[in-house]
């Protein structure tokens, strides 16, 4: 099991626990503030491509930063589904990508001097990307 723990950022609360092997216990808050167009954060763009159905988690390391609480985070961590697009608040990043559930494959990409992507085709195998 790979737990994945709370981290405050401008728009990411995770919750809960991912179960590798497709489970998902909750889904981080982001779904409905993307929804409602909210612009993305600053930082290096990233960007999910998967189908609708395809379940995937992502954890970056970055630099030591303050988030909008007060305290220091050195992770980026998301849980969802389907596309997504957002900003790593950091100029640097350290990430890895699982398939959690659905089919097809889940390829994550992150902008600094052009595209970098990975991309994930089985469930509970990572696959790793790093843009420095």
């Amino acid at each position: 099991m790979i737990g994945l723990r709370s981290h405050f950022l401008k728009r990411h609360v995770l919750i809960g626990h991912l179960l590798v092997g497709g489970t998902i216990l909750a889904l981080a808050s982001t779904a409905a503030m993307q929804a409602a167009g909210a612009p993305p954060s600053t930082g290096l763009p990233l960007s999910i491509q998967a189908a609708p159905g395809v379940a995937y988690a992502v954890k970056c390391h970055i630099r030591t930063y303050k988030d909008p609480e007060g305290g220091l985070a050195n992770t980026y961590e998301l849980v969802r589904k389907g596309p997504f697009q957002d900003a790593i608040p950091s100029p640097n990043a350290q990430c890895q990508l699982w398939k959690t559930g659905g089919p097809g494959p889940v390829t994550l990409h992150i902008v600094k001097a052009g595209d970098h992507a990975a991309t994930a085709t089985d469930v509970g195998k990572p696959v790793a990307l790093q843009v420095w």
